[in-house]
């Protein structure tokens, strides 16, 4: 499918930023980049074992009050929340940098096919055979972040490209969390300084209970629920979200 501005199947979120994107060419479902709630996870293509669980977590937790999972495809951070995202049965968004028969990293075509097949969509703004370059990848993270209501950042590194994202969700008016790392680890740097200097309008993850009632999502759900009873449900499984797997398994 190709989506133009004109569109009214345009993605609302995206038609308000600054620059969106004036044509969009989709590979899967089209009404999974306009679902009400959004959230965009995105981080280091190199990261700890510990960040990616971090990021699965944080996907799967979300997934679970049936938001969307926006991220960029790419190896690492990226890739673990899609895959929490599938696994959950929620649809998650990719945009790609570069056009989708040049899709990259080549290793994630499998995935790709995962997430269309899950009801979420691979996406960009470039033509079908545009090669990816240092220059689409930064352009494509406008696109994640103009289709979240808040970017989480889990890892990055002084000169992750995750921090693009950060940066323009800021500009965009829209949610911005970091989480914090070790002082001595190169993967939280570009976050820790980040979180530095942007000041009060990024917000530290201090867990993934705080993190959910932060993006308003807990609320939501309850709304969702109705009644007494069912609020406590709810409340039940943000408490089951926020476990280690091993811990929820049991």
């Amino acid at each position: 499918d190709v989506l133009i501005l004109a569109d009214p199947g345009y993605p609302a979120r995206l038609r308000r930023i600054e620059l969106p994107p004036p044509v969009l060419y989709v590979r899967g479902a089209p009404a999974s980049l306009d679902r009400p709630r959004a959230v965009a996870v995105v981080g280091t293509r190199r990261p700890t074992l510990a960040g990616r669980a971090t990021a699965a977590r944080i996907a799967d937790a979300v997934a679970g009050f049936d938001a969307t999972i926006v991220s960029g495809l790419a190896l690492g951070i990226d890739a673990a929340a899609h895959v929490a995202a599938v696994d959950a049965g929620t649809p998650t968004v990719a945009v790609i940098g570069g056009g989708h028969d040049r899709l990259y990293p080549a290793a994630h075509r499998g995935l790709a096919r995962r997430i269309v097949d899950g009801g979420g969509a691979v996406i960009s703004e470039f033509a079908p055979d545009t090669i990816p370059s240092r220059g689409t990848f930064p352009r494509r993270n406008r696109i994640i972040s103009g289709l979240a209501d808040a970017t989480v950042v889990v890892e990055a590194g002084a000169r992750s490209g995750a921090l693009t994202t950060a940066a323009w969700a800021l500009e965009q008016g829209r949610g911005l969390f970091l989480v914090p790392g070790r002082l001595d680890d190169p993967t939280a740097a570009g976050s820790l300084a980040f979180l530095r200097e942007a000041g009060p309008e990024a917000r530290v993850v201090a867990g993934i209970p705080e993190l959910l009632e932060d993006l308003g999502l807990a609320g939501h759900a309850a709304a969702d629920a109705g009644g007494a009873g069912r609020g406590r449900a709810v409340h039940a499984g943000t408490l089951l979200a926020a476990l280690p797997p091993v811990e929820r398994a049991i």
